[in-house]
Formats: structure tokens, C-alpha cells, sequence
């Protein structure tokens, strides 16, 4: 056998703030599957890290670790400045952290500039983070992923299905295993995933709790909910669905008639089922959504929590469930010093 052996990584930034069993797992994993192909490849073995922090500095770290030799796919020449500097998930300048592991390299490829041939930030309406993930896949022949539910991360999954060089064992966490359901405490806003659903009306109005957050953030997704309540096109146990800018997509689910503790479960059930399918054709691999039907909505959360259990078992899109709480101790792991 003659050539390079490329195996890429795919996972989330926030592995980076995440507690540190979760951070230990990683690495453990990381760890194991990597010199699994190196014990398999040898030399041949080439390991591709997207740069990020979290998942992708992870896997970076550990070809050093093993003399491996790392390429680093990077979006663009201004990737680490950014990511690594102001915009940091540790909320601190790590560029000098940044450039011992581009020291290391053994190559580099900036894939804006030297694919694309421009310093654009998008190309055909693609942001260059998303490029960078196509380059991966074009160019690896085996991954490792971690957290395949976060937003960059689903992106790429997306495209390695595409691309027909999906297995289902190249997941090796979080977890044992990928559940149908998750549940998580925090922010559903600023989760990161790729598509978040919540419980609306069919009279077109978002008053409260968290459809009146989604209202205030995203006032065309609210003219839009609006006009297919007023249309008639939304009605109960339906569902009206919206792509940010930034690429998530909404699910707004008609769980109910009029605003209150009016919400219906068989509602709650049909919306759902058109979600999950909308989002087995889009790719979407993950969904966050609050107690929805519950609270306001008047319905009790273990009945509705019975129901979407019931929906997600089987399909290939995770139902992740948010509720506000204190934020779990964020224990950054030093990855090089394990």
C-alpha cells in the first residue's frame, strides 16, 4: 500500500468550557482512536485538525503528542486571529497557543485563498467556516467525531454522508452512545445547534417566554410566522419553519390555538413528527427545545417529554432538551499537559 492515509476530526469549540470528566473523556478517546489508526497505518497516517479550539485543538495535540504529522485546514488567513484572539471560548488571547500547534504542522492549507482564490468570507452565499469542512471531507479518507448535534459539526456530518464516507462508528462521544433525547441546562439561544424548535400559537402572537427572546432576535422570522397565521398556512399541529441568517433553522410548532394554557398533546404530536422529518431531509442530525406545550402552555412537561421520546426513537435526529439553571463548573482541561 503507497499514499497518505488522512483521518479528520469534526467536533464542537465548546468541548473547550466544557466540565472536566467531559474534557478527559475527549481526550481518552481521542487518544485511543487515534493510535488505533496509527498502529493500523503507520507512517502513512496523516491527521487533518480544522484548527478550532476544543475538538479540533484536541485532535492537534494528540498527532504532536504521537509524531504524527498534522495538517491544519484553516478557513482563511484571518481564522485565528479571530477565533483564537477576541472571539476566544475561554474569553482570553490564546494565540500564542495557537501558534505553537501551527509551529508543529507539518502543513497547512488556508482554504479560502488558496482553494477559492479569494479573501471573501463566503463563496456562492457559504460561509468559509463551512468550506474549510468541505475541504476536509474532500480530502480525508476517515474521521473521528465528537458531539456530531453542535452546529459546525452537524454541517460536516452532513457532508460526509453526502460524500458516502459515513460510518455510524466514527462518533466516539460525548457518551457511550448517542441518545434519542438529551437534556441540558443553559441558554437555547446560544446552544450552537443547528436547528431549535419551540411551541407557538396560530394567532401570530409571541408574547412570552422564550417565543417572545425569538421574536426580538429575529423580527423577519416573526413577520413571516405572523403572515402564515393570518394566511391560515399555519394551523394547529402544523409547524412554520425558518433559516437564520447564520444558518440555524427554527421550528416554530403550532402546539396550540390561541396564546395560555391552551396546548393540546396530539398537537404537540403531529408537530413534531413533520419536524423531525423536515429535519431528516435537511440533515439536521440535532434539535434543541425547551419544555415546550408545558408551562404556559398548561400541559404537564413528563407527559409532553413521553411524547417526543416516543418521536425521537428511531429517527436519526436527536431531540435535546434545555431548561434554565446554574451553569455547570467549567473546568478547562490543559489538553497538551495530560
Amino acid at each position: 500500500m503507497t499514499g497518505d492515509f488522512v483521518l479528520a476530526g469534526t467536533g464542537s469549540r465548546s468541548l473547550r468550557t466544557a466540565p472536566r470528566h467531559v474534557q478527559v473523556e475527549a481526550m481518552d478517546r481521542c487518544m485511543d482512536a487515534v493510535a488505533r489508526r496509527l498502529s493500523k497505518h503507520g507512517s502513512r497516517l496523516v491527521v487533518m485538525s480544522g484548527a478550532a479550539e476544543g475538538w479540533d485543538e484536541l485532535l492537534a495535540r494528540v498527532a504532536i503528542r504521537l509524531g504524527i504529522r498534522l495538517w491544519l485546514a484553516l478557513p482563511n488567513k484571518g481564522y485565528a486571529q479571530y477565533y483564537w484572539g477576541k472571539a476566544s471560548v475561554l474569553e482570553r488571547n490564546r494565540l500564542p497557543e495557537f501558534a505553537e500547534i501551527a509551529a508543529a504542522a507539518w502543513k497547512a492549507t488556508y482554504v479560502m485563498e488558496q482553494i477559492h482564490g479569494t479573501t471573501a468570507l463566503k463563496v456562492d452565499g457559504l460561509h468559509a467556516n463551512f468550506w474549510r469542512n468541505q475541504f476536509m471531507v474532500d480530502n480525508a479518507d476517515d474521521f473521528v467525531v465528537w458531539d456530531p448535534a453542535s452546529r459546525g459539526t452537524a454541517h460536516c456530518v452532513a457532508a460526509i454522508r453526502k460524500a458516502g464516507k459515513w460510518r455510524d462508528d466514527m462518533v466516539i462521544g460525548p457518551g457511550a452512545a448517542m441518545q434519542a433525547v438529551e437534556h441540558r441546562t443553559g441558554d437555547l439561544l446560544a446552544s450552537q445547534l443547528p436547528a431549535i424548535a419551540h411551541g407557538v400559537n396560530c394567532r401570530g402572537i409571541m408574547g412570552a417566554g422564550i417565543a417572545r427572546q425569538i421574536r426580538n432576535r429575529w423580527t423577519h422570522l416573526y413577520d413571516s410566522y405572523r403572515t402564515a397565521c393570518r394566511t391560515g398556512h399555519l394551523t394547529i399541529g402544523g409547524m412554520h419553519v425558518w433559516q437564520t441568517p447564520d444558518g440555524m433553522t427554527v421550528y416554530n410548532l403550532a402546539t396550540q390555538d390561541r396564546p395560555g394554557p391552551h396546548a393540546r398533546i396530539d398537537a404537540v404530536q403531529h408537530a413534531v413528527a413533520g419536524m423531525l422529518a423536515d429535519a431528516e431531509q435537511r440533515g439536521i442530525t440535532a434539535i434543541g427545545l425547551p419544555q415546550i406545550a408545558a408551562g404556559i402552555g398548561g400541559l404537564r412537561w413528563p407527559d409532553v417529554e413521553s411524547v417526543l421520546t416516543t418521536a425521537a426513537t428511531g429517527s436519526p435526529v436527536r431531540l435535546i432538551f434545555y431548561s434554565l439553571g446554574p451553569a455547570a463548573a467549567q473546568l478547562p482541561l490543559d489538553l497538551a499537559d495530560r
